[in-house]
């Protein structure tokens, strides 16, 4: 059972960029930070009917267990103000981790990846659990899975306009078998409609459904290097039939994307990181792009500084533009979570980092609430969050609107 740490609940963080006053009876920020003795980290976060929250993730493992640890899947609840209600870890799972979350009636269906540090087959799993996260014979149902997949960011699966799911990922490497990414779209039920397989595609990130009832992937083409040059989008249409595809970049720099979400006139917005190394010096800043529904270029930016940022996820806000989240590192090794909004052409408006002296942080899901606040997680700890550490904890950061909205 994972031990929680509440001392953090409500603290005040330093706001950089923001000169809004924040509203009087709720401080600028709260958190909740919990976790075990070992590694872990927050994947994915939902917002439940009721206002409080779901957070997907990973918990009691390390990259190179020494002491025997793995990673396990991991289920936590939150109340509206971020208080742990229960948290899970499906130890019958070890070796995998919580990719997405979502509703399903008074329960939820979750996707998790098994066979990491193991000697298990990669596989991806979409199950349903009970509305207090148990896993048991009579509360959760195996919807759907597939041996030798895997997937790599929180984007994986989406929800359809017709209550189903798509799925975005890659299969397994091996010696008669290169990865290949594939796309797979499933029934309510986790009864499969239809599944395609890129030959010429080797990584898949992320998936939305777009407003005309298509689909947009992120990939990455023909390498097994997961670096790749350009970003890569697919689109398909609803039956699964390949509509057009394009890249995305400049000759002089290295696009990765790994996160987007859908526009209202049929597009999406992607989001990631723009690396350039030449003889002198390295510069990896944020990337976003914009497409149109057939999928033209609308806008391209980076953000940066003297830092690297890297972004890893983001969502569309009510009020207009978009929440972007991830990580800013200083050229000395210090690492702050990120949150960036921009506005509908790409324009940065407002900033914020969050971090403490000593530890290092990374953010890898945002979603706005219903009450405008924007929560976001990911992983706190003393060490790298990319490479793992001793002991890294989840944490849980909320925003109030006045903090980001009409900033100066």
């Amino acid at each position: 059972m994972p031990r929680i740490l509440l001392a953090l609940l409500g603290s005040t963080l330093l706001l950089v960029g923001c000169d809004s006053a924040a509203p009087t009876d709720r401080p600028p920020v709260s958190e909740q930070v919990f976790g075990t003795e070992h590694y872990d980290a927050g994947i994915d976060l939902l917002q439940t009917g009721d206002g409080g929250l779901m957070v997907g993730g990973k918990g009691r493992g390390v990259l190179a267990p020494a002491d025997g640890t793995i990673p396990t899947p991991n289920l936590t609840r939150l109340d509206a103000d971020g208080r742990v209600l229960w948290s899970r870890l499906y130890d019958d799972l070890q070796g995998g981790e919580l990719l997405a979350v979502h509703q399903n009636g008074p329960g939820y269906v979750v996707l998790i990846r098994t066979g990491i540090l193991t000697n298990d087959e990669n596989a991806l799993r979409l199950e349903t659990v009970g509305p207090n996260g148990r896993r048991t014979n009579r509360r959760s149902r195996l919807l759907y899975q597939r041996a030798g997949g895997t997937a790599h960011t929180n984007q994986p699966l989406r929800r359809t306009h017709d209550g189903g799911f798509i799925l975005a990922g890659t299969t397994s490497r091996a010696a008669d078998r290169p990865r290949r990414a594939f796309l797979t779209r499933l029934d309510a039920t986790g009864a499969v409609l239809w599944e395609r397989t890129f030959d010429d595609i080797t990584y898949a990130w992320a998936v939305v459904q777009t407003t005309d009832g298509g689909f947009v992937m992120i990939g990455s083409p023909g390498s097994e290097d997961p670096a790749y040059d350009d970003v890569l989008l697919l689109k398909v249409g609803s039956d699964g039939s390949v509509l057009w595809r394009r890249a995305y970049g400049t000759d002089e720099r290295r696009e990765r994307a790994a996160a987007m979400v859908p526009t209202s006139d049929g597009g999406a917005v992607v989001v990631g990181q723009s690396d350039y190394y030449g003889e002198e010096r390295s510069e990896e800043w944020g990337y976003a792009l914009r497409v149109a529904s057939d999928g033209t270029q609308q806008w391209s930016t980076t953000y940066g500084d003297e830092a690297e940022y890297d972004l890893r996820a983001l969502t569309a806000l009510r009020d207009g533009g978009f929440m972007l989240a991830g990580r800013r590192r200083e050229k000395n090794g210090e690492t702050d979570a990120l949150l960036l909004r921009i506005n509908e052409k790409g324009t940065k408006e407002w900033q914020m980092t969050f971090g403490e002296e000593d530890r290092r942080e990374l953010a890898n899901a945002v979603i706005e609430l219903h009450d405008g606040r924007v929560a976001f997680t990911g992983a706190t700890g003393p060490d790298e969050p990319s490479y793992g550490g001793a002991d890294f904890d989840v944490f849980v950061r909320f925003v109030p609107p006045d903090a980001y909205r009409n900033a100066s």
